[in-house]
């Protein structure tokens, strides 16, 4: 789960998975969440780097990993049929979880 344990609007802890889930574009599923607080639901991508992202997070790490193995950009839009603005934004939007990464891989 992408979220902690409480909700991301009252930081209520009582909150439930629900059964219906969403798909975005590619296939990928996303669990969504109700908070008994204050009745509000959210996704479990809610205040993360990945929030409103509707291509699968797979699909941008193969396209992201391809640029850091010399891959150049226009190859890769040609390749992954994707606009080079789309792929800008990801390494920016991405950009901060490189540093936790590379703290996760050390330790």
């Amino acid at each position: 789960m992408l979220i902690d344990n409480y909700c991301p609007n009252c930081k209520g802890a009582s909150c439930e998975v629900l059964k219906k889930k969403y798909v975005i574009r590619g296939g990928e599923e996303r669990q969504l969440y109700k908070c008994n607080d204050c009745d509000s639901f959210f996704s479990e991508t809610k205040n993360t780097v990945l929030e409103e992202l509707k291509t699968p997070v797979f699909r941008i790490i193969m396209l992201l990993n391809a640029l850091s193995e010399g891959l150049g950009i226009n190859a890769a839009t040609r390749v992954f049929s994707t606009g080079k603005k789309s792929i800008y934004r990801w390494q920016e939007r991405l950009s901060s979880l490189q540093q936790t990464a590379v703290i996760l891989s050390i330790g």
